[in-house]
């Protein structure tokens, strides 16, 4: 049996479909897995974002928590001076305490109170 060219020209169609049948098949695959790494990568710069923008507000509420106790302890040590002064100017009176530094430490014991029971909404965000 004589094989002719036509034989070899099929055989060669053959082969060259399935090699274009091959590539074609790994070239989708290749996009698809390029198609789910682009939507992976848009998660997480959104993720990354979010958690940037959070980090950032959480530095904000520590300053003004930071600052709000700074402006705290000085008003204490104001306080504290001016009813030291007060004790030092009138050493020898009837009461314990004089009526200006109790009259004193019961408004400021009023204003903590206000301060710790009211709630401050403007600046939770």
């Amino acid at each position: 049996m004589k094989i002719d060219n036509s034989f070899w020209l099929f055989l060669m169609l053959v082969a060259v479909s399935w090699l274009a049948l091959t590539l074609y098949d790994n070239n989708t695959a290749v996009k698809s897995d390029n198609d789910k790494l682009k939507q992976d990568n848009i998660k997480q710069s959104a993720v990354i974002a979010r958690q940037s923008f959070q980090f950032n507000r959480f530095n904000q509420i520590a300053t003004t928590a930071y600052r709000n106790g700074i402006q705290a302890d000085a008003k204490a040590q104001e306080k504290i001076i001016e009813y030291k002064t007060i004790l030092k100017a009138e050493s020898s009176c009837d009461s314990l305490v004089p009526q200006l530094v109790t009259d004193g430490l019961f408004e400021y014991t009023n204003e903590l109170r206000e301060r710790a029971m009211r709630s401050n909404s403007i600046d939770v965000n």
